[in-house]
């Protein structure tokens, strides 16, 4: 079935609505329906703010496309605040873990141990015996050694641990930005080996065979492209099943769908992918297996904001240089760590998003290194010493993925707003934070 493709341009992020009040009828930049200077005022900057309501648009619109019969697990590794979790979990999502750290994350976060995966390609033997113990519902495996080292660990227990495999095969996910998978590639095991693999797990004591998993690359924005690994996976289960008679139960098609960042990024056409997948699952087999995808960035970037404020502002060889209080240590993605091209995040100026870009400015952080830069030539409102600056698109791989020690900086605040409900999520770091478990004698 074909599902009629709604406008989903409204669920990219938070949008600037006009707020009236006696002391302010201006247009300001909403989170919810809270003008994030309210928010930086109260909680202070550097901060990242999560607009609830989003991200349960997003997880409305993924189930929606895909249909019922797919289960949306969160990929943890995106944002790893465990309110955001939460609101997720009540969404209807599951979890997707790669760290005993996460684990421990999604169990704040309420979820169900039968609805937490674990992916990963460098499990330690902590990492699965905290999966173990926390009786979650399936160790995505990426090798034989692996499997061994599991089996081990299973075995004293007294229980059986649920388990798929990772496959690595099916190409490079075309049009994604990072790819993760392909001939030769460290995450998972090669689909020729699968077969006998899938074999003796189905007939160790210590496991229960659940299926197959793949993850092709992250930043896909072609659906025929993740459509085909799609395809590939359920024809591998196919012929495990016929060839060799191992039920395939559990299908994980990964995620790594799209979101647009940069001018000229498309919106990745979830529709088309969903429509896609449901003829491909539409099976005898397809009906009695459980499908699964694994999603972070797709749900979670355009809940976030990363807001930070002015400290400096001066001119060197007519370059006009902003100087933030945060920058890449807290917001790694957005100064472009990882990137072979560096591109700016999409940027507000929250009290006046609708004034016109005036001057180009070089936007830096107060960090001692070239790469703290958020933008080399960013055309925006004139700013002065005092105001606020804002990084939207950003409620994903933000504080998760960026080098929080770098010069002893505090963390900032995470903020939690859903509608007109404001909540501290994360309390501000202190200077002092940065002995937190270190030995001085």
């Amino acid at each position: 079935m074909t599902l009629a493709k709604p406008d989903i341009s409204n669920s990219s992020g938070a949008k600037p609505k006009k707020v009236n009040s006696a002391a302010d009828k201006a247009e300001n930049f909403l989170v919810g329906d809270v003008p994030l200077t309210t928010i930086a005022q109260k909680f202070g900057t550097p901060a990242y703010v999560y607009d609830a309501g989003i991200l349960k648009e997003r997880v409305k619109l993924v189930q929606n496309a895909l249909g019922s019969d797919v289960k949306i697990l969160f990929a943890l590794k995106a944002n790893s605040n465990a309110m955001v979790a939460k609101t997720l979990r009540l969404a209807g999502t599951g979890a997707e873990v790669a760290s005993a750290g996460e684990i421990a994350v999604a169990k704040a976060a309420g979820f169900d141990p039968a609805e937490i995966h674990f992916a990963g390609p460098g499990k330690t033997s902590l990492d699965l015996e905290t999966a173990v113990a926390a009786k979650i519902s399936c160790v995505n495996l990426e090798s034989a050694g692996e499997a061994d080292r599991l089996a081990r660990i299973a075995q004293q227990t007294g229980r059986k641990q649920g388990v798929a495999i990772r496959v690595q095969s099916f190409g490079s996910l075309q049009g994604s930005r990072m790819r993760m998978s392909g001939s030769g590639s460290r995450f998972g095991v090669p689909a020729t080996e699968v077969p006998a693999l899938a074999q003796r797990l189905a007939t160790d004591d210590a496991f229960e065979f659940r299926g197959l998993h793949t993850y092709g690359g992250t930043q896909c924005f072609d659906p025929e492209a993740w459509s085909a690994s799609a395809r590939g996976l359920v024809e591998l289960a196919d012929q495990i099943e016929d060839d060799h008679g191992v039920r395939v139960n559990h299908l994980n098609f990964g995620g790594g769908f799209g979101v647009p960042l940069f001018q000229g990024d498309a919106e990745f056409d979830i529709y088309s992918a969903g429509d896609a997948l449901r003829a491909i699952i539409d099976t005898p087999r397809g009906h009695r297996r459980k499908h699964y995808v694994e999603l972070g960035r797709f749900i979670a970037a355009p809940s976030g904001t990363y807001v930070a404020r002015v400290t400096d502002v001066k001119v060197s060889d007519n370059t006009n240089h902003l100087v933030l209080d945060g920058g890449m240590h807290h917001h790694a993605a957005a100064a472009g760590m990882g990137s072979v091209i560096r591109r700016s995040y999409p940027m507000v100026v929250p009290d006046r998003p609708s004034e016109e870009p005036i001057v180009e400015y070089a936007i830096s952080g107060p960090l001692c290194l070239p790469l703290d830069e958020f933008a080399s030539s960013q055309k925006l409102p004139r700013l002065r010493v005092g105001d606020l600056l804002a990084i939207t698109s950003s409620g994903a791989y933000g504080l998760s993925y960026s080098p929080v020690l770098f010069l002893g900086h505090p963390l900032p605040a995470e903020v939690l707003v859903d509608g007109d409900q404001v909540q501290l999520v994360r309390r501000r770091g202190r200077p002092e934070d940065v002995l937190s478990g270190q030995v001085v004698s």
